[in-house]
């Protein structure tokens, strides 16, 4: 069997772990989301490189609200709360992720 079928299959299933833990405590809607982002996250973290370029979106503001969002939502969803306030925590966590980030790549580049 191919490697990658195999990492593929691990993080599906570590998606779907996730996401059946989340409805059990916050709803179906907050699994869903959170089946998606986890798929996402695990999915670009399959191989070294990908985490190595996970990593490295912390010099791109934009790419690193998107990453910070996708994260801190699945976490605070892990966490037991509703959608709406993993939502607007994930927002804010993100907006304050893009600014360290900003900071970051301000003096990565001296």
């Amino acid at each position: 069997m191919d490697k990658r079928l195999v990492i593929l299959g691990l993080a599906g299933a570590a998606a779907g772990i996730a996401a059946f833990q989340v409805y059990e405590t916050a709803g179906i809607l907050s699994a869903l989301t959170v089946l998606v982002f986890c798929g996402w996250v695990l999915l670009n973290l399959r191989s070294a490189i990908g985490v190595w370029n996970s990593v490295s979106t912390l010099l791109n503001p934009f790419i690193s609200f998107f990453n910070i969002y996708l994260i801190s939502f699945t976490y605070l969803s892990l966490q037991g709360h509703r959608f709406m306030y993993s939502a607007y925590r994930s927002l804010g966590l993100a907006l304050l992720g893009t600014a360290l980030s900003m900071l970051i790549y301000k003096y990565w580049n001296i």
